[in-house]
């Protein structure tokens, strides 16, 4: 919403949900337009039709993507295993294709 706010403009929100994959689903069947700071790694949903990636002309605020841990807080082995594996994966490049960059005009 800051998107529109910081716009000056107020969309006409008519649905909602709390699934990324329902959200695709209903702009796939044509119930209107998304716009989310990760890029879907695939077009494809589980309803009829694709969706299409168009990118926000502009300079616009990027996700930050992090592990969040309680302070003192020792992990099991597993939680370091994940967190060391995705780090590695972050450094390999694994993410870069799902954070989309500003498009400047």
């Amino acid at each position: 919403m800051g998107l529109f706010e910081s716009r000056g403009l107020k969309p006409n929100v008519i649905f909602s949900a709390r699934s990324t994959d329902m959200i695709r689903a209903m702009v796939a069947a044509g119930m209107g337009y998304a716009i989310f700071n990760i890029r879907p790694m695939t077009k494809q949903t589980y309803a009829i039709g694709d969706v299409a990636e168009l990118p926000l002309a502009g300079d616009h605020e990027c996700p930050s993507v992090g592990v969040l841990v309680r302070r003192g807080v020792a992990l099991q082995p597993v939680c370091d295993a994940i967190i060391n594996a995705c780090q590695l994966q972050a450094m390999n490049g694994a993410f870069d294709g799902a954070l989309i960059q500003p498009h400047v005009q």
